[in-house]
C-alpha cells in the first residue's frame, strides 16, 4: 500500500487526501518490479499496482 499511498501524494500533494483505502489482489514478492498507474475523476484517485506478468497485485482509492 506504501507506494500507492506515496504516489498518490506525489500526484495530488500529500495534504490533499482526506481518504486513503486499498486492497491486495495478489502476492507481490520481494525483488519484482511493480508498475504503477493512477486514474483521477474529479475528486477519486482510482491507483494500482501490477506485477511483472501485468496481474494486478493492489488495488486503491484516494479521495481528495
Amino acid at each position: 500500500s506504501r507506494p500507492l499511498l506515496v504516489r498518490a501524494g506525489r500526484l495530488v500533494g500529500g495534504n490533499a487526501l482526506a481518504r486513503f483505502a486499498f486492497r491486495g489482489e495478489a502476492p507481490a514478492f520481494c525483488g519484482e518490479t511493480l508498475t504503477l498507474a493512477a486514474r483521477r475523476d474529479g475528486n477519486t484517485l482510482t491507483l494500482a499496482a501490477f506485477g511483472p506478468t501485468g496481474a494486478l497485485v493492489m488495488s486503491a482509492e484516494a479521495t481528495l
